[in-house]
């Protein structure tokens, strides 16, 4: 696209000067003061934190972390940290997905949501957490999906976390082989005051035809009496002495769970009781801000101890009591610490 145009106008060349040497006395100037340069970002600026995702099928986890992602990038912006991704791989799949979930809740679709044959997965999606403005320092959240079909324990991966998935077939339990692979999982983890256990989320999703997170905005929750019948379903369902933290979620798109199909997957529906053209994700960032809360109180230390603004820790508890009032709020446990 042309932006105008420029005239050349030819001129004589200028005469050489002869060049004078001048001695280094000739040459002195005042010398400016010494400017300050930043201190340079500590060594290992960038901290890996790897969690291993346990879900039924792919496509499930990746609504999971489609949610996770707007939630967490919502919550850690009021508190002066940005969440963002660099992989391409990671961008096209949870964009992917939300447009997806878009398409067919936007279009009043009848039919019902179902998930292609599981054709196994052992996919790894990262996130990163820097001070806002400042990408030198980060914490890389790599989040690798497994499925019931990959043949590897979480020990052998050596995670710093775990987070296992737990879908509407909690609340259809009738023969399902996935709830039978959770308890398998949960049978294998080290006891709660095993100094050598990771952090472990059991995460509930597809809730939505008992009910959903009430409220505006960062105080939204679920109402007691749901929260105490979904942690009374796993107690009932699931067994093990590990500290294993129950957290509800909401996804994105809001579709109620109306049973399993032939293959054994969730059956979702869109809603009768809620407007699901604003149903947003909710709590989907606890998961995440949990794990690192737990790290940064062990060894491993706090990435951002010494960043302007506060340490993550801080930052975290902050949002704690944003979210739920009480910075030091704790998940309800799979297992009560009295009952272990």
């Amino acid at each position: 696209m042309a932006f105008g145009s420029f005239e050349m106008e030819e001129r004589a060349p200028r005469p050489k000067k002869e060049r004078v040497e001048r001695t280094k006395k000739e040459h002195v100037r005042p010398v400016p003061p010494p400017r300050e340069e930043p201190d340079p970002p500590p060594a290992g600026a960038r901290t890996r934190v790897r969690v291993l995702l346990f879900g039924r099928n792919l496509p499930l986890m990746q609504e999971f972390l489609c949610s996770m992602n707007q939630n967490m990038g919502e919550a850690l912006s009021t508190q002066g940290l940005a969440f963002y991704t660099r992989e391409g791989e990671t961008l096209s799949d949870i964009v992917g997905k939300k447009k997806q979930l878009e398409q067919y809740c936007w279009t009043f679709s009848d039919r019902d949501w179902t998930y292609p044959a599981d054709e196994g997965a052992d996919r790894t999606y990262t996130f990163s957490i820097s001070p806002a403005g400042d990408q030198s320092r980060a914490v890389d959240l790599s989040v690798r999906c497994v499925t019931p079909g990959t043949d590897i324990g979480w020990e052998e991966t050596r995670a710093d976390a775990l987070w296992l998935l737990c879908d509407g077939g909690l609340f259809f339990r009738e023969g399902d082989r996935y709830l039978e692979e959770l308890q398998q999982v949960l049978a294998t983890l080290p006891d709660r005051e095993d100094t050598g256990c990771p952090p472990v989320c059991l995460i509930l999703s597809q809730l939505e035809h008992l009910d959903h997170f009430r409220g505006n905005g960062a105080r939204s929750a679920l109402p007691e009496e749901t929260a105490g019948r979904l942690t009374a379903l796993c107690r009932e369902a699931f067994d093990s002495s590990a500290a294993v933290a129950l957290i509800p979620v909401q996804v994105y798109g809001g579709m109620e769970c109306v049973g399993l199909d032939e293959k054994g997957d969730p059956k979702l529906r869109i809603g009768q009781s809620s407007f699901y053209q604003s149903y947003l994700p909710d709590n989907c960032q606890i998961p995440g801000l949990y794990t690192l809360e737990t790290l940064c109180t062990g060894e491993r230390g706090d990435p951002f101890s010494d960043a302007p603004g506060g340490s993550l820790l801080r930052r975290i508890y902050s949002h704690y009591g944003a979210k739920f009032g009480n910075i030091q709020w704790k998940p309800d446990f799979l297992t009560e610490k009295g009952d272990v």
